[in-house]
C-alpha cells in the first residue's frame, strides 16, 4: 500500500504539479519540501500507526502557511468610479477629455 501511494505521489509530482500554476504554500513560506515531498518522507520513515496523524499535521501546517501568505500579500486597490475625470470640472478641461 505504501509503495502504491508513493508511486501515485511521484506521478503527481512529475506530471501534474509542474502544470498547475502555483506552488505549495508550506514550501513557499518555510522553504524546503513541498507537502507531497513531506508525505513521501512520512510514508517512507514513519510507523504505520502514526502516518495518518503526521500527514494531517503536515496539511494543517500547509493551511496555516497559506493563510499567512494571504495575510502578507499586498492587496490591489480597485479603481472607484469617483476617480474618473469629470468633464464638467474646469480643471479637467486642461487634460485631453476625449471621452466626453
Amino acid at each position: 500500500m505504501r509503495v502504491l501511494a508513493i508511486w501515485a505521489i511521484r506521478g503527481y509530482q512529475r506530471y501534474l504539479s509542474p502544470h498547475k500554476g502555483f506552488r505549495c504554500a508550506h514550501a513557499a513560506f518555510h522553504g524546503g519540501q513541498s507537502c507531497s515531498g513531506a508525505v513521501i518522507t512520512i510514508l517512507e520513515t514513519s510507523h504505520w500507526t502514526s502516518i495518518g496523524k503526521e500527514i494531517s499535521q503536515q496539511f494543517k501546517a500547509c493551511k496555516a502557511a497559506s493563510l499567512q501568505l494571504q495575510a502578507n500579500k499586498p492587496r490591489r486597490k480597485r479603481r472607484r468610479k469617483d476617480d474618473d475625470i469629470d468633464c464638467i470640472d474646469p480643471i479637467a478641461w486642461s487634460c485631453l477629455c476625449w471621452s466626453c
